[in-house]
This record gives structure tokens, sequence and C-alpha cells, in this order.
């Protein structure tokens, strides 16, 4: 005589288990897949499930805006809105992801005294570093814009420890 676990018998067995059995192990394939993207810096570890956030401190990412026209000069965020910006960039979600260029155009279409100034978005993140244990801020990402015309940019950033720069041609809207 033997015995078999009703486990193996899966003949019988109602939609709602397969269902279920289904649903954990993609869960547990996306637990070794969060934890890899955090290990390699792609993604925030508080962020899209949030299993790599017992490994280190919230990175809480904080935008500063900089007026460089007499030398980086911190602005007040406060009087400008970046809320399409922060949207256009997933929340800054993906820490080594660059700026998009469909961001920068909302953000001057939001914040239209800023047409034709140069300036630089820098965001803030906080570290855990370890040797004495604290916490401080660092600068992750910078992106500078410089207008080269009435209604056309330049832009040059760094994020993760790689360049990009490009072109945009502004298209005011409403």
């Amino acid at each position: 005589m033997s015995f078999k676990p009703s486990l193996w018998q899966t003949d019988g067995w109602p939609i709602h288990k397969v269902a279920f059995a289904v649903l954990l192990l993609l869960h547990s394939i996306w637990i070794i897949v969060h934890m890899n993207l955090v290990s390699r810096e792609l993604i925030n570890p508080w962020k899209l499930g949030g299993y790599g956030m017992y490994t280190t401190a919230s990175p809480r990412p904080k935008l500063q805006l900089f007026d460089m026209r007499f030398g980086p000069t911190p602005m007040d965020w406060n009087a400008y809105n970046a809320d399409g910006f922060t949207q256009e960039n997933h929340r800054f979600a993906f820490r080594c992801a660059q700026f998009s260029e469909a961001s920068m155009q909302k953000f001057f279409n939001e914040n239209s005294l800023l047409v034709g100034m140069p300036i630089q978005f820098v965001i803030w993140e906080r570290r855990l570093l370890r040797e004495p244990i604290r916490i401080e801020g660092a600068a992750h990402s910078l992106l500078a814009i410089r207008w080269t015309g009435a209604d056309t940019f330049r832009y040059a950033g760094q994020v993760c420890g790689k360049t990009y720069d490009g072109q945009i041609k502004f298209q005011q809207q409403g």
C-alpha cells in the first residue's frame, strides 16, 4: 500500500486552488527578481513590492531645482509645479532611469516663467553608510538644461554614473 498526498492528485483541484498555486509561484518569483534589481541599484527598494526595503533606509528621493544664471542658486521648490515631471518619471522608482524628454516638456509647460532660464534638477537620496553607521543625503541624479533659442533647449544629465544628453524643440501647450 502506498501513500500519495492529496497535493499530488491534481485532477480534482478546484480552479481557486490552481489560481492560488499559480499566484503563490508568481509572487515567489517576483521576490527574487525584486531583490536582484534592488541589489544592482536599478530600482528603489521601497517601491514595486518593497521586498528590498528591509536591506536599507528609505531613500526618500527629493527633487531640488537650481538657477544656473549666476552659479548654482537653489530655487524655492514650492513656487513651481513639479507634479507632471515627477509622474512622467514614475515618482523616481526606477533609480537609474534617465529623466524623460516628455517630463521636461511637461515641466516647462507647467512652469512657463522658467522658459529660457538655465536650470539644473538634482535628486537627493538618503544613503545608509556603514562606517560609522549613519544616514546621509547624497546627490543621485543630475539634469542640466540650457536654452539655445526661444523654443529649443539642450539637456545633459548623469544618473548611476552614466551620462546622457540631447536637444528638444519646446512645444508650448494651451
